[in-house]
């Protein structure tokens, strides 16, 4: 395929225009001879080098500032390789999936998204039932051209038979990397998983959960190269999935997850976890600032031997900048 492709290009800018007397050639050996002499040209070898690699980091600047690109682009690439490597029968089923996917993910946003305010805004009561109405009636039509669309996928995916490892797995991905979220933003997993009362995690829920969610992209995309890569299979692809899926997602992770989490943390790390002794030496488990009782992992004490929750302790710091009983700065 590549010998053909290349045969086409030189058959189309080298062998037509002599024929058709385009140029002459003479003048083709010539032109032959001086790009032969600019490259035997080391100074100019060297600048055409630094200007194409000022040209590649401008792209990769660009290119990772893009975040809805970014995502997308991520998406079918591992959709693609995932393909690849678990289903390679099934053309074009990282398509289908992943439009799928995407219009499912468009339904939910759709239908959770209301914004009521603008319609309490109106004074009279004619207005507000316009507006309601009108409101209710483009909710409705998108849902039926959703539902439209899902149905043409469905009728669609009768001639494809993709594997359960591919549709778990596509389908794993496409959530972790819509649903990112943002470091320190208070999102439904955030809430779900601090419902659970895991002291060891200190209140960094809004943390932890995002920075998780990120470099299980990252992993997973790792793990999906290196089998293919086992298995001597569609290296250039795993080169791209690499470039974007893990090393550009990791630098995102380091720097959008991993940055801000540590200057939180930094706020309280001075300050060790507080012992079973220490805390039995203080005769009551009971945080004077939130008034919770306080376990192993969750306490943290001050220089002035005060005991507090982590998250306590750190709101405090961050808000006042000193212990909450004996006002020393910390």
């Amino acid at each position: 395929m590549v010998t053909l492709l290349s045969l086409a290009v030189i058959y189309v800018t080298v062998i037509v225009p002599v024929a058709t007397g385009f140029y002459s050639a003479g003048s083709l050996f010539a032109r032959m001879r001086s790009m032969a002499a600019l490259m035997w040209d080391t100074e100019m070898l060297r600048y055409c080098v630094r200007r194409m690699w000022s040209f590649v980091l401008c792209l990769h600047g660009v290119y990772t500032h893009l975040d809805n690109i970014h995502t997308t682009t991520n998406q079918i690439l591992f959709f693609l390789l995932a393909e690849k490597v678990l289903c390679p029968e099934q053309r074009m089923a990282c398509l289908y999936c992943l439009l799928f996917y995407t219009v499912l993910a468009y339904l939910q946003r759709s239908l959770h998204t209301r914004h009521w305010s603008q319609l309490l805004n109106e004074n009279s009561t004619a207005d507000f039932l316009k507006l309601t109405t009108a409101f209710i009636i483009v909710r409705l039509g998108k849902g039926i051209a959703m539902s439209m669309v899902l149905l043409t996928f469905t009728l669609q995916f009768n001639h494809l038979e993709p594997t359960y490892g591919f549709v778990t797995l596509t389908f794993i991905y496409f959530l972790l990397s819509q649903y990112k979220g943002a470091a320190g933003e208070e999102t439904y997993i955030v809430s779900s998983v601090r419902s659970l009362e895991l002291h060891v995690l200190e209140g960094f829920e809004e943390y932890w959960i995002p920075l998780a969610i990120a470099s299980s992209t990252v992993v997973l995309s790792a793990i999906l190269v290196l089998e293919a890569i086992w298995q001597f299979n569609y290296l250039i692809l795993c080169l791209i999935v690499g470039y974007a899926n893990i090393y550009v997602c990791g630098l995102q992770v380091l720097d959008r997850y991993w940055s801000p989490f540590a200057v939180q943390r930094a706020v309280i790390s001075l300050f060790p976890l507080a012992t079973l002794r220490q805390m039995a030496e203080r005769g009551d488990t009971t945080c004077p600032i939130c008034l919770d009782d306080m376990r192993l992992f969750s306490a943290r004490i001050t220089p002035c031997s005060h005991i507090f929750h982590g998250q306590c302790l750190r709101k405090c710091i961050i808000q006042f900048g000193q212990c909450p009983l004996c006002k020393q700065p910390l």
